[in-house]
């Protein structure tokens, strides 16, 4: 990968993990809404653990993929 794939992909990173965060605050919603109604909530309280277990997955191949930018971007300035 060149430093170009690895900024877009910093850049869909960054827009999947924005996307992720809505979806929490929408699954919070739900299950306060279903509490509120009186509905079991057991399903929707494991999907948001799911969903917030995925969105520390995206945060952390987030991190992987700054990181490898930042040694693409070291390797560049480095004479030859």
């Amino acid at each position: 990968m060149n430093l170009d794939d690895e900024k877009q992909h910093l850049a869909k990173a960054d827009i999947d993990i924005e996307q992720a965060r809505a979806r929490i605050v929408r699954q919070r919603e739900l299950v306060d809404e279903l509490r509120r109604d009186g509905h079991e909530t057991e399903m929707a309280v494991n999907l948001l653990i799911t969903l917030q277990g995925t969105l520390n997955a995206m945060i952390e191949h987030r991190r992987l993929i700054a990181a490898r930018i930042e040694q693409l971007e070291r390797d560049e300035k480095r004479p030859s």
